[in-house]
């Protein structure tokens, strides 16, 4: 990586500028992503994610089309792809609870689950702009993003943890929820995307 790639408190600054200056659009895109993802019991949770990812491609991009709210549905039009890769992801996370379960007391196995937790999350939505922005199939997508963060493990990681701090503490100072702080997460992933893949060669 380059080193302005590993400028975390950049990314940070980019992502709460982003999300303040989009603040409604935001809120309640990513409210309907996380409420219809629960109800559904994660089954559209991978579409409207990859709506999310649409959305907030075209604000960095600075689109002379403004996204809307009704654009977080856009995501369908990879439906099958991002069901995969979150069903996948789901499925590698239950493998892992069970495993760490078995071998580590559940202190070190609860420690142990965050991190892969996080390191799941990061290759979800680093897959999910792949898929969107260069209409790759989920498992070349899922590849990528592999690689991605193979080659930068430890900033990457550390990039998602301080955001979820940072949100964490902003929520608890505010007296908000996941529900206000949520966009700032999704935010920060986008434009570690923008920053490490988008001008990769397409698989």
């Amino acid at each position: 990586m380059d080193k302005q790639e590993l400028k975390i408190g950049g990314w940070l600054q980019e992502a709460f500028n982003l999300y303040k200056a989009n603040f409604v659009l935001l809120f309640v895109t990513s409210l309907l992503a996380l409420l219809l993802g629960k109800l559904t019991f994660g089954i559209l949770m991978g579409p409207l994610a990859a709506g999310m990812a649409m959305i907030m491609l075209r604000l960095i991009d600075n689109s002379e089309q403004r996204p809307e709210i009704g654009d977080v549905f856009k995501g369908f039009e990879f439906f099958l792809d991002s069901f995969l890769l979150v069903l996948a992801s789901a499925a590698v996370m239950l493998i892992a609870m069970v495993l760490s379960l078995l071998v580590f007391n559940s202190f070190i196995a609860g420690l142990l689950m965050i991190v892969v937790a996080v390191v799941i999350h990061v290759l979800v939505m680093l897959a999910l702009c792949l898929i969107v922005d260069k209409r790759m199939d989920f498992w070349p997508a899922a590849q990528a993003a592999f690689q991605a963060l193979k080659s930068a493990f430890l900033p990457l990681v550390l990039a998602v943890l301080v955001t979820i701090i940072a949100s964490s503490i902003g929520g608890l100072v505010c007296g908000i929820g996941i529900l206000v702080t949520a966009p700032m997460y999704w935010c920060m992933m986008v434009l570690i995307y923008r920053d490490m893949l988008r001008n990769a060669p397409a698989a």
